[in-house]
């Protein structure tokens, strides 16, 4: 009885394409990850702001989803998603509405202008 016979649980991790990506997720959902907000509450050593410049306390979901540092990084990711899935999509001849890609990518922008209006009036 030296090893579990058992397989460990599934997670959403678990169809990583890398190691380190499925660390990150894990750290991410687990509320582990080193961001400035994680070590101010731990150690006191940051007062929890963006390491990035921004106003706004570091958190998972800044980092992912606000930070305007990685705006470009997102913006190419969303496009190679919206790509990807396209070319799936017609190369099984399902069709669409570009209404919903469109909406996609509005959202994406309509929040971007908001986090800059923010910004500028702290």
């Amino acid at each position: 009885a030296l090893y579990d016979p058992y397989p460990p649980p599934t997670y959403p991790y678990h169809r990583a394409l890398s190691s380190f990506s499925a660390v990150v997720q894990f750290y991410a959902r687990s509320n582990q990850l080193d961001s400035s907000q994680n070590l101010a509450a731990r150690m006191s050593s940051t007062d929890g702001r963006c390491c990035f410049g921004c106003l706004t306390y570091e958190s998972a979901h800044h980092l992912f989803v606000e930070c305007p540092h990685f705006d470009e990084i997102r913006r190419r990711t969303t496009n190679q998603i919206i790509s990807r899935a396209t070319t799936i999509l017609n190369s099984r001849q399902i069709e669409l509405p570009l209404t919903r890609i469109h909406a996609f990518s509005q959202v994406n922008a309509e929040s971007k202008v908001e986090r800059k209006q923010e910004l500028r009036s702290v």
